[in-house]
Formats: structure tokens, sequence, C-alpha cells
């Protein structure tokens, strides 16, 4: 979260500079021609996840036997550059991660490691997800906008689970089509109400992916082009594996309230 956060502190003001002249050149009214908001995450992680060997079907366990931390803070950015004939590059990325121990009460196996009633098993469980796409500006006028587009998510996930005996950790990555909308009105010249949707579900090659996130946030914006943000945040993501020699499958709800920086012109 922090060098996320970080980062986008020391690259906004250049950012801004680089996408003024863009602003200039469109004139647009509704949609600001560039955006950018890093955001603090205090969410909550409610999943499953398995590792198979040999070709065995995938057990799975939640994170809810696992005793995971019930809230934690991520981070994500997101942000869109305005193109011409009302086409936006949009853009962003978040990271989550959490952990937990517990006694186990029913004999599991994750991969490699085979767990028995009553074991002390530690987890930790990372996500990370980065994506970039194309969306049209339906609606583009001096109180809001409406766009709809697709873009591509690189998720990548990784869960350890570990007891005083075993361990063993599942590490996958999946390349996700979505479709995207967006939309947000302006309630008055400092404040804006907004909206974003991204969704997809589909299976490729031994995969089987599907994707859901959801937010709506509140923009103030007292200083001109600069703000705070502050919304809810809903993400879903389910990946099957159906590999040969190590079936697995990550099942990952996170959701929570957010607050951050915002930039738009």
């Amino acid at each position: 979260m922090m060098p996320l956060l970080s980062f986008t502190l020391r690259t906004l003001p250049l950012l801004a500079a680089l996408a003024a002249p863009l602003a200039a050149a469109d004139g647009t009214l509704g949609k600001p021609v560039f955006r950018i908001a890093p955001a603090v995450w205090y969410a909550t992680l409610d999943g499953s996840w398995g590792l198979s060997s040999g070709g065995n079907p995938v057990d799975k366990i939640s994170s809810d036997e696992l005793n995971a931390d019930d809230y934690v803070f991520g981070g994500f950015i997101e942000g869109n550059i305005g193109l011409p004939w009302i086409m936006d590059l949009e853009f962003g990325g978040m990271v989550f991660s959490t952990d937990g121990d517990n006694a186990i009460e029913d004999n599991f196996t994750f991969g490699d490691a085979n767990f028995g009633i009553g074991d002390e098993v530690e987890s930790e469980a990372f996500l990370a997800d980065v994506y970039a796409g194309l969306s049209f500006r339906l609606v583009d006028i001096p109180k809001g906008w409406v766009s709809i587009g697709a873009v591509v998510h690189l998720i990548s996930g990784e869960v350890t689970m570990k007891s005083a005996t075993d361990s063993d950790t599942v590490d996958e990555a999946a390349v996700v089509p979505a479709i995207t909308a967006r939309a947000a009105i302006s309630v008055i010249p400092t404040l804006t109400v907004g909206t974003a949707l991204q969704w997809m579900s589909l299976t490729v090659a031994d995969a089987e992916v599907d994707l859901v996130d959801i937010q709506a946030y509140v923009e103030w914006k007292p200083f001109g082009a600069f703000g705070v943000i502050a919304g809810y945040r809903y993400f879903d993501v389910a990946v099957a594996i159906d590999d040969d020699d190590e079936p697995s499958a990550v099942d990952a709800t996170i959701g929570g309230p957010f607050a951050g920086l915002v930039a738009s012109f």
C-alpha cells in the first residue's frame, strides 16, 4: 500500500503537467481529460483457496476457517487520460494482503502439504491487479458523463499455508478482459458523485475466471483541480486452474470503504 501511494504522490505533478496540453487541446466540458486517484482501502477478505497435486480434486478451505484478519489496509490507484474521438484510456492497479492462524477442524490437503485436525495452520494471502483499456464517452455534458468500454486485467495471487511440520504455496496469474462502465455527475461545482463497474465471466484454455468490480464514490475538490475522494469498493474474483498436475482454485471477495486524493483537469 505505502509504496503505491508514495510513488503516486511523487509522480502526480509530472502526470498533471503531461496532461495539461491534452486538456487544452480537447476542450470538452464534461468528463475530465486527465484524472488520477490514489486511495487507501480499509477492506475485509471473504474467500477460499485450494491446491491439489497428482490430478486429485481441489480441496478448498475458507478464510474464516483460517481466522484471516477481518479488516486490513490495502491500496489502489485509478485514472484516465482523454483521447480524441470521445475516447479515454483507463488504467489502474490494486494490492491487498491478509494473514491468519488457527487450529483447523478437519483434515486438509494443500498441494503437497497435509494438515491434520487440531494442527495450528498459518496462512498468508496476497492479491494484486493491474488493468488498462479504452472506453467511449456516450454522454459528455458540463454536468456529467457516461462511458462504456473494455479493459484487460492482469490478476495475480499467492497463498501460503504452513504448520510446524508442513507447508506449500499456490501462485497463479491470469489475464482477464472485462467490460467497463462508468458515470459521474456534478452535484455542485466542487462535488461529484460517481460509480464504476467492471465485469467478466469466461473460460480460457484451462482457466475459468469470474470478475466483478463495483465502486461508488464522492469527489470533493475545493482547490480547483485537486481534492479528496471517498467511497466503497466491492471486488470479487474467482479463478480455477484445471491443471493436470496441480489444479488450483482461488475465490476472493474484498470489500470496504476507501479514501484518498484526486486530481482532474
